[in-house]
C-alpha cells in the first residue's frame, strides 16, 4: 500500500513537471501561429482593398473621367476612344511644343542679330570756313619739343574734333566748337587744357590753336595747313 502511494507521488510530481515545463512552450507555440494567420489575413486584407479601389473608381473620379464609347454595331462606325491621354503622351507633346518654340526664338534671333538699320547720322552745313579733312603741319610742345604731324579734322555744324599723328605727351586730339568767323574753342582730350586760336581765326586753308603754359610766359601750339 505504502509502495503504491510512492508510485502515485512520482507520477504526479512528473505531471507537475511537464505542465509546468512543456505547457507555456505549447502556448507560445500557439499563439504565434495564430499571429502569423492573423498577419497574413490582414496582409490580404490590404491587397484585397487596394484592388478594389484600383477597379472600382470612385463617383467622383467616375463623374471627372470622359465617357468611353464602344464601337456601334449598327450604323458600322467605330467611335473613337474620348479618355483623357496617358502621361506619356502628355510629355511627349509637351515635348515637341517646347523643341518647336525654341527652333522657332532660334530663327527669330538669328535674323535679328544685326539689328534694325540706324539711319546715318544727320549732316549738319558747317559753321563758319569749312575745316574738315586732312592737314599737315607741326606740334610744338615748349617743354617737351616738336614734331612733324598730320591731322584728321571732323567738323558738323560748329562741332569739331582733331586728331593728330603725333607721339608727344599731349596735343592727340581736341574736341570744342568754331564759330561763324572762325574762331575756335577746344579743349585737349589728355590735359584738358584749353586752346584757341587767338592768334588769328582759322580760315579754310590754315589752321592754329595755342595754349599759354608756364605761367603764361610760353605757347604751345599746333600749327597746320592744307
Amino acid at each position: 500500500m505504502i509502495f503504491l502511494r510512492d508510485r502515485l507521488s512520482k507520477k504526479n510530481s512528473i505531471l507537475d513537471g511537464v505542465i509546468k515545463n512543456i505547457l507555456p512552450v505549447i502556448i507560445i507555440i500557439c499563439l504565434s501561429v495564430f499571429n502569423a494567420q492573423i498577419c497574413q489575413a490582414d496582409d490580404i486584407a490590404d491587397i484585397l482593398e487596394d484592388v478594389n479601389k484600383t477597379a472600382v473608381p470612385s463617383t467622383e473620379d467616375a463623374a471627372e473621367e470622359p465617357a468611353k464609347k464602344k464601337p456601334d454595331s449598327s450604323s458600322g462606325t467605330t467611335v473613337t476612344n474620348t479618355s483623357m491621354p496617358s502621361d506619356e503622351a502628355v510629355f511627349i507633346g509637351l515635348g515637341v511644343a517646347g523643341l518647336a518654340a525654341l527652333a522657332l526664338a532660334l530663327g527669330n534671333s538669328g535674323s535679328d542679330d544685326a539689328g534694325p538699320a540706324l539711319p546715318p547720322p544727320v549732316q549738319v552745313d558747317p559753321v563758319g570756313p569749312g575745316i574738315g579733312g586732312t592737314w599737315s603741319g607741326r606740334l610744338v610742345l615748349v617743354n617737351h619739343g616738336a614734331e612733324l604731324v598730320t591731322a584728321t579734322v571732323v567738323q558738323n555744324g560748329a562741332d569739331v574734333q582733331i586728331t593728330t599723328s603725333t607721339s608727344l605727351p599731349y596735343g592727340k586730339n581736341f574736341t570744342g566748337t568754331i564759330s561763324g568767323s572762325g574762331s575756335m574753342y577746344m579743349f585737349d582730350g589728355t590735359t584738358g587744357e584749353t586752346w584757341t586760336t587767338f592768334g588769328g581765326n582759322a580760315t579754310a586753308n590754315r589752321l592754329s590753336l595755342y595754349d599759354y603754359v608756364n605761367n603764361f610766359e610760353d605757347l604751345d601750339r599746333l600749327e597746320l595747313t592744307r
